[in-house]
């Protein structure tokens, strides 16, 4: 698990996830440290849902605004 993981995306983000409950699973981590792993996971993906809710936002907002 050292080398580095791009996770750029909400997509890579998941297989990241994946990567660590499977490590979890087999062993390969700590109880802490699975857990530490999963909470900054937990907080990027907030990051990105927060990113999607304001791109959503402002496509409503343009939509509205043609609309008038």
């Amino acid at each position: 698990m050292g080398q580095k993981i791009p996770m750029r995306t909400h997509q890579e983000a998941r297989h990241v996830l994946t990567r660590f409950i499977r490590a979890y699973n087999n062993g390969e981590l700590e109880d802490q440290k699975f857990r530490s792993l999963c909470f900054g996971l937990n907080i990027l993906l907030s990051f990105f849902k927060t990113e999607k809710e304001f791109d959503f936002e402002e496509r409503l907002v343009a939509l509205e605004e043609r609309d008038r």
